[in-house]
């Protein structure tokens, strides 16, 4: 009798060390699905960001714009509407940026606002980081672009898939104004990442210096070449080189001792008012010269 007492005894301890053990491996596994989940909303949200980046440094027209958004989920960005993007939020718009589908932990697509002084149309010019961006994120002001994952739906969110915005997010990223929250709450299960402005031209800003330097057909580099000299800089904003001046903003008037630029590349200069945002300086033997902007230098030899 003590013997089978004894082994219904080891037996239970049995059945509650594999219970426990079984709810320990179902908590294990459902946070491994979490961390995963996590890892592939990160995921998709920094490449998002990359390449939304990436776009605004290499415009033709329009350094530092962005895309509209993608109002109605074909994932192209919207055309405008006049001179407006016909929403400023909506789908991030993947084929336009040649991303592939991103999608967040939960499979859905990802979403993107964008500032509208930052839309990539003449009407914005001139498009050079001196505006600030018009959105907020947690009343950090000055953001041009979030993006925005919205997760699996809510309870209220009922009508999936849709187009409206509360459909997919919550609370301050819902309500269609400039102010957006990363801060989780029982009612939002959104998470975002923000593009500010000095983050952006941190970026855009190298790709206009290496615009002036220039190549073999345009530029300091043509200059040098045809000179054997940096040109004077221009300091009375005429877009002529001034002789003898040795810092000041580059020139671009191709006339004498001044940069020569060709006509893409000269209008985007000068319709978004890079030329006076740039400091040049050149040294006393015209050998080496510097360029720089928004902290960014670009320095210049033979």
């Amino acid at each position: 009798m003590g013997s089978q007492h004894g082994l219904m005894l080891v037996m239970l301890v049995c059945l509650i060390g594999l219970a426990a053990t079984v709810l320990l491996l179902g908590a294990l596994n459902s946070n491994t699905v979490k961390i995963e989940r996590d890892r592939k909303t990160v995921s998709a949200l920094a490449e998002a960001k990359m390449a939304l980046i990436g776009r605004a440094a290499a415009d033709g027209n329009h350094p530092g714009s962005l895309p509209c958004p993608d109002g109605n989920n074909d994932g192209s960005a919207d055309l405008f509407t006049g001179n407006d993007c016909p929403v400023y939020i909506g789908r991030f718009p993947w084929k336009t940026l040649g991303t592939g589908a991103l999608v967040d932990g939960d499979g859905e697509a990802l979403w993107y606002a964008l500032s509208s002084n930052y839309r990539d149309n003449a009407s914005a010019e001139p498009i050079n980081g001196t505006a600030p961006g018009s959105m907020r994120v947690d009343d950090v002001g000055d953001q041009v672009a979030i993006v925005l994952s919205p997760g699996n739906p809510l309870s209220t969110q009922t009508h999936r898939p849709s187009n409206r915005i509360s459909d997919y997010l919550e609370g301050e990223n819902a309500d269609g104004d400039a102010d957006f929250s990363r801060q989780p709450a029982p009612i939002q299960n959104d998470r975002l990442i923000a593009i500010g402005r000095i983050e952006l031209f941190a970026t855009v800003s190298q790709r206009v210096l290496r615009e002036i330097q220039g190549n073999a057909m345009q530029g300091m580099k043509k200059y040098y070449a045809d000179a054997l000299a940096f040109p004077y800089a221009d300091v009375d904003g005429d877009g002529n080189a001034d002789a003898g001046k040795l810092a000041g903003m580059p020139s671009h008037r191709a006339g004498p001792g001044s940069l020569f630029f060709d006509a893409a590349t000269r209008s985007m200069l000068l319709d978004n008012d890079w030329f006076s945002r740039v400091h040049y300086a050149v040294s006393g033997d015209l050998k080496s010269a510097t360029l720089q902007l928004d902290g960014k230098a670009l320095t210049m030899l033979p």
